[in-house]
């Protein structure tokens, strides 16, 4: 059986917004602030290129960044299915999200990612249209999913830059 495969690339402009960890929302991503992301991309270089910070490689200007692993960030992006194909099934995929990420279409949850470096795809069938549809991404660096876990231990017990020193994130 042959199976005809439609393929649309969600590269390009997205819209990103920043927020204190778990303050943000879908509701609050479509009234925020916003400046333009390439995706795929990072956030060093979406706010790089909006003109608020300086390359990041240059000098100790890394450290002075750290205050944005702190926040929590929404990509948003529309895209159009020209028509929806009884009896095709629409996947959507990413290569990685750095690092944590809850994905959104239309306004409802699909789930979450914990891995950069896993690809992930969800079914969307039955969340997507004919016509205008809505992708949002919100990422941030795992820090907040480290302290709210009870058991952040686990991840990283000990600290080899401290010589065994107990970790601490704060």
């Amino acid at each position: 059986m042959n199976t005809a495969y439609y393929t649309a690339s969600l590269n390009g402009c997205w819209q990103l917004s920043r927020f204190a960890v778990g303050k943000g929302s879908l509701t609050a991503a479509h009234t925020a602030e916003s400046i333009p992301a390439t995706v795929p991309g990072d956030i060093h270089q979406a706010i790089r290129q909006a003109g608020e910070i300086t390359d990041p490689l240059i000098g100790d200007q890394i450290n002075r960044l750290t205050y944005l692993e702190e926040l929590e960030w929404w990509y948003r992006r529309t895209f159009f299915l020209p028509c929806k194909e009884p009896g095709h099934r629409y996947v959507l995929w990413f290569g990685g999200i750095d690092l944590h990420g809850r994905i959104f279409v239309n306004g409802e949850e699909l789930g979450e990612t914990d891995n950069a470096f896993t690809p992930y795809a969800y079914d969307i069938t039955d969340r997507i249209t004919a016509g205008e549809n809505e992708l949002a991404v919100a990422v941030d660096c795992g820090l907040h999913t480290l302290l709210v876990n009870a058991d952040y231990q686990k991840y990283n017990p000990q600290d080899p830059g401290e010589q065994g020193a107990p970790v601490d994130w704060r």
